[in-house]
């Protein structure tokens, strides 16, 4: 690492996520180029959108039947549908929102690293159902994953 590491402003390219479709291959984001895309089992790549400074962590949600990210430095949540137009799901009060993950029906996890906390959101009325500080935990969190069925339910 200490020969060849390549700091984020001269990196051509920064893949910080990859998350697989569950059939024929896997979507990726990128960081600076703020890229969302597919890359299929033949190899082909697919730019599904692009410009979002700061994105993380592409996933796709069955239940909602959509691409979400995040636009890190903006502090929004985007999703992509089946007519491939990036929507802002959700927004909260972050400059590093690191990562999200849907839980259940339009609510939303979400990492915010320059907040060290995380946060509940529904995307219906873009309101925080709780925010979990995380100061005791270290120095900032940066990345979540729910495994199997979410244990809160709410509505």
């Amino acid at each position: 690492v200490r020969d060849h590491f390549i700091a984020n402003d001269m990196q051509l390219a920064h893949l910080n996520c990859a998350f697989p479709n569950g059939h024929d291959g896997f979507w990726i984001s990128t960081l600076a180029q703020g890229d969302i895309g597919h890359v299929a089992s033949d190899g082909t790549y697919k730019l599904v959108a692009s410009g979002f400074v700061g994105c993380h962590g592409v996933r796709y949600s069955r239940e909602l039947a959509m691409l979400y990210f995040s636009d890190s430095c903006s502090g929004r949540l985007i999703g992509i549908g089946a007519d491939h137009t990036p929507r802002v799901l959700g927004a909260v009060d972050s400059r590093w929102l690191h990562d999200a993950q849907h839980l259940v029906g339009n609510i939303f996890a979400l990492c915010l690293c320059d907040k060290n906390a995380i946060v509940l959101l529904d995307i219906a009325s873009n309101s925080e159902l709780a925010r979990f500080d995380m100061q005791a935990r270290g120095v900032n969190v940066q990345f979540i994953n729910v495994m199997g069925e979410p244990v809160c339910r709410y509505g």
